[in-house]
């Protein structure tokens, strides 16, 4: 299978899910756009993906992302969707690592 990249915004807030084997999965449903050169002007046409995101990641994308977010994801197609091996919050850099780095309540010094 061939690797894909897409880089695009979030149509809708992801929500985590649980498998029948008790893996935590999420759909993401991306937005991308695609431009060309007609007749003198730009045309711009705008494609939706159905992106499946497994176990941590899964949990990551719906802790910490929201409609119209700006994503990167990395991964292979599926029949109907594509299946993520790697997401990149794109933009986020300070909100995912603030929360990550901050202490639990009640563990403050």
């Amino acid at each position: 299978m061939k690797n894909v990249f897409l880089a695009g915004n979030l149509t809708s807030k992801p929500l985590l899910q649980t498998s029948e084997t008790g893996r935590s999965f999420t759909y993401l449903i991306l937005a991308t756009n695609r431009f060309s050169y007609n007749r003198g002007q730009w045309d711009r046409a705008t494609c939706w993906h159905s992106v499946l995101v497994w176990g941590r990641d899964a949990e990551s994308c719906a802790k910490h992302l929201q409609k119209g977010f700006p994503v990167a994801v990395e991964g292979t197609f599926s029949k109907d969707h594509l299946i993520a091996e790697k997401i990149h919050f794109l933009g986020l850099r300070n909100i995912v690592e603030e929360s990550l780095i901050a202490p639990k309540k009640g563990m403050e010094d």
